[in-house]
């Protein structure tokens, strides 16, 4: 990428999932979770997220709108 001086990715790591249909079971239920958050005007439905679970342990990746959001899908999940 233009600009890049340099990359550092001495602690990436690669994890395997244990549980593929547990991971993915998981991961369905967070999204409907966040989904319904949206839809009920807990959080801005003005977002980009991504959901991944690995081994139980959930990811989510994006953008929100409010940084209370965060909070809010957090003790939700």
């Amino acid at each position: 990428i233009k600009g890049v001086k340099g990359v550092d990715a001495s602690k990436l790591k690669v994890e395997k999932s244990e549980s593929y249909f547990d991971d993915a079971w998981i991961t369905l239920h967070v999204k409907m979770k966040i989904a319904n958050l949206g839809r009920d005007k807990k959080i801005s439905s003005d977002n980009d997220l991504k959901v991944e679970t690995t081994n139980g342990h959930v990811h989510i990746f994006g953008t929100v709108a409010e940084k209370s959001d965060v909070d809010t899908i957090k003790r939700a999940v």
